[in-house]
């Protein structure tokens, strides 16, 4: 219980400085809507791996299933396409991950 309340705690101070990086817009795709993401549930909360992303990409972030990839049309993540190029490190991996997908 108590590492639960310390990492929420941790991930409650990173909040100012993860909205600030994403313009509060998720950071994959730049819709509304975003909440926090953690890439590394099981290592310590840094900028360097969370995001905001909003619920679809969440989705295809959690999605490991071949039939929701086969479902989706190239256009549906085109935005990767302007993702990949971030400067941020953890933006940039977690696009070319689900691009590999």
């Amino acid at each position: 219980r108590q590492q639960f309340e310390d990492r929420q705690k941790a991930l409650s101070l990173l909040g100012k400085d993860l909205a600030k990086r994403a313009r509060s817009r998720c950071e994959l795709c730049e819709g509304s809507g975003a909440k926090l993401f953690d890439t590394s549930p099981k290592a310590e909360p840094s900028l360097d791996t969370l995001l905001l992303l909003c619920e679809r990409c969440t989705e295809m972030n959690t999605r490991t299933d071949g039939a929701y990839w086969r479902g989706l049309d190239d256009r549906s993540v085109r935005f990767l396409e302007e993702s990949v190029w971030s400067e941020e490190p953890i933006i940039k991996s977690t696009s070319l991950m689900l691009l590999k997908k």
